[in-house]
């Protein structure tokens, strides 16, 4: 198989038929993050999730959150718009935007191979960083 383009925009394209990758593509998103020694320099790596965190998440501070994705035929593959989230407190944003800029250093311009052997090249397409509505004190990032 054959593999195109894959993002934060992650289009990935096989030699056959149109291929959903929506899980390994996940898991190899999670499985690089917590390998990057950037990344888990800001957040430790049992602190970055799939799609849910458990309850008391927030309660113990920062964490990260792969977000639902989007998946859609693209050829004979798919692409995947996947939203990353950081969720940090403080008085500031910057923790947050620290994650959030490690998150794309790790990410924009890298090419992952899925467990099948296909290759997806992760596209940043931007970060907002938003105070979270559900607490004081609270940030919310959101890198794509």
């Amino acid at each position: 198989r054959r593999s195109g383009r894959a993002g934060l925009r992650a289009p990935l394209t096989t030699t056959t038929m149109a291929e959903d990758f929506t899980l390994p593509l996940r898991r190899a998103i999670i499985s690089h993050l917590k390998g990057d020694a950037a990344v888990t320099a800001r957040v430790p790596d049992e602190r970055v999730y799939g799609l849910r965190q458990p309850a008391d998440a927030f309660a113990d501070g920062k964490f990260v959150r792969y977000g639902p994705p989007a998946t859609t035929p693209a050829g004979k593959g798919s692409e995947t718009d996947v939203t990353l989230h950081v969720f940090t407190k403080g008085a500031f944003d910057d923790e947050c935007c620290e994650i959030a800029k490690a998150l794309v250093t790790s990410l924009d311009e890298r090419t992952l191979t899925l467990a099948s052997g296909e290759k997806a090249q992760i596209h940043w397409r931007g970060t907002q960083i938003i105070a979270d509505s559900a607490e004081a004190n609270a940030w919310h990032g959101l890198v794509r």
